[in-house]
């Protein structure tokens, strides 16, 4: 669907899934034309910020944790990675485990695209000390 189509029939056919990935889409594209390190890392320590006002809203909280996962991807910064990946994971283990049955291999990345968490366990795994 073109997105200015999307826009023009928004009004009577609301799609949150269409939404998102064009939110995603913008942030990956805007991330990319940026190109620079530092304000990508400071997008992802606001975004990160926004982790408690999220509590309550797990659909709000879970586009959060997919947009915290797109400005990660989008670093090569060990430590700031390390820190987000950290602070996001325990972030999920705790919500997850208050609002779902679902064990915990299961629930950790729930929402995110299967790519982001590719990137995300790879990330972890190549940074984690051997």
């Amino acid at each position: 669907m073109y997105r200015s189509q999307y826009f023009t029939d928004c009004k009577n056919n609301w799609d949150s899934r269409v939404w998102e990935d064009l939110v995603l889409e913008f942030l990956s594209a805007t991330l990319m034309e940026m190109d620079e390190e530092k304000w990508t890392m400071g997008l992802g320590v606001k975004l990160m910020e926004q982790i408690p006002l999220c509590q309550s809203y797990p659909e709000e909280r879970g586009m959060l944790y997919k947009c915290l996962a797109m400005t990660v991807c989008h670093t090569t910064d060990e430590q700031f990675i390390n820190h987000q990946l950290d602070v996001m994971l325990s972030s999920m283990r705790h919500n997850s485990a208050s609002e779902s049955k679902v064990s915990p291999p299961q629930y950790m990345f729930v929402g995110l695209p299967p790519d982001v968490a590719h990137k995300i366990i790879l990330a972890r795994i190549m940074l984690s000390p051997r």
